[in-house]
């Protein structure tokens, strides 16, 4: 059998103290041997514990913990009879990173708790956002306790068969609903109803304002930081790092604000790699990214390069194309009718570009097509 990829496995994420005891046995020992449980039972999963990770972002830990809670797949936190160590919020790391993870998905949390939680004289210990984080967790509207447990082996065991049953109910539900999670939010519903002009700002706006928080740990894009308008796109800057060396690739965004087929909503677009590029005199062409409200085809990519021989690829996150001839390259992302699900498109994009080895040709390309558009001028 093919031995999946870091990229091409789920990841999981396990929130607790680090320094503590269930009996006998240190919190991060009995960690250690469910990571070592769930990898073995669940191969396509890959499994973290926080004190893996170092700081990143100018050495701040908040900032690493707040990271790996929000883009895990899942979600397995642990509440014991002790707070931890506050920071300058006066938080502790684990209640950072529930947080964290409560903001990206509640359906994604597992969540365990020691039973001597319950005990009055217990609570009264702990510290007021502990006890409002408890009083969530276990509330009737909000509540995903999974287990309330007595000691580490039952621990152990709690989590392994939850991670087992919570993965056979969502391959049911993907099996049963093809469009599976896409049950809209309240935002969701905010932009269906919006104008076409409205929504698409909307979606500029976000990819503004999210794709900056976007950082991958196992892939050779390092980030995007965005600088300014160019005609009717944004222009943005991914940076790489290709066998030691880095790379300052442009991105061009653009948005269409519902089906590609639609030629009010393909208008938004247009063709920026014309008309973007009229005066390009930097060395690299650019990567397009087209972020899509609703769906585009096959076809319709092929028609809006206006070249039915290209290359394209399609993914589950929409289409990569490449002309060969010219050196356009354009990324369709489909389905972005949030913030959340644009910044997921993205993710899976760029980890595909890695993944498929994609990179290395997306910067010659880029090389040949800054020399055509400077032949151009």
């Amino acid at each position: 059998m093919r031995e999946l990829k870091s990229t091409q496995k789920a990841k999981v994420f396990i929130s607790s103290l680090n320094r503590h005891k269930l009996g006998e046995r240190p919190l991060s020992a009995v960690r250690d041997a469910l990571v070592e449980r769930l990898e073995e039972r669940f191969p396509f999963l890959t499994v973290d514990v926080n004190e893996d990770w170092p700081a990143i972002g100018a050495g701040d830990p908040r900032k690493t913990t707040q990271y790996q809670a929000r883009t895990c797949h899942l979600f397995l936190g642990i509440l014991v009879d002790a707070y931890g160590f506050k920071d300058r919020t006066g938080l502790s790391a684990t209640q950072i990173e529930f947080e964290a993870a409560i903001a990206d998905s509640r359906e994604k949390m597992l969540v365990f708790v020691q039973d001597t939680l319950k005990d009055p004289k217990v609570r009264e210990r702990q510290p007021d956002p502990y006890l409002d984080l408890l009083d969530e967790l276990t509330s009737y509207r909000g509540g995903k306790i999974v287990s309330w447990f007595k000691d580490a082996d039952q621990l152990v065991e709690d989590a392994l068969d939850a991670v087992n049953l919570f993965c056979a109910t969502t391959m049911r539900a993907i099996r049963r609903f093809p469009d599976y999670a896409s049950a809209k939010t309240p935002l969701e519903t905010q932009w269906e109803l919006m104008t076409f002009t409205d929504r698409h700002r909307a979606l500029v706006e976000a990819f503004h304002d999210e794709v900056k928080e976007i950082e991958l740990q196992d892939t050779a894009v390092r980030g995007m930081e965005w600088r300014g308008e160019v005609e009717t796109a944004e222009r943005y800057d991914m940076t790489l790092e290709l066998d030691g060396e880095a790379h300052t690739l442009p991105v061009l965004l653009s948005a269409c604000p519902d089906r590609f087929s639609y030629a009010d909503a393909a208008r938004y677009v247009g063709y920026p790699f014309r008309t973007c590029v009229e005066s390009w005199d930097e060395p690299l062409g650019p990567l397009h990214i087209v972020a899509v409200f609703r769906t585009v085809t096959d076809t319709q990519v092929r028609r809006h390069l206006g070249n039915p021989d290209i290359h394209v690829f399609k993914e589950s996150w929409g289409f990569y194309a490449a002309d060969p001839e010219r050196f356009i390259q354009i990324a369709y992302l489909v389905g972005c009718s949030s913030p959340r699900r644009m910044v997921g498109k993205v993710r899976e994009f760029l980890v595909w570009l890695d993944e498929y080895e994609q990179l290395d040709e997306l910067v010659e390309r880029a090389r040949i097509r800054g020399k055509v558009l400077a032949a151009r001028r």
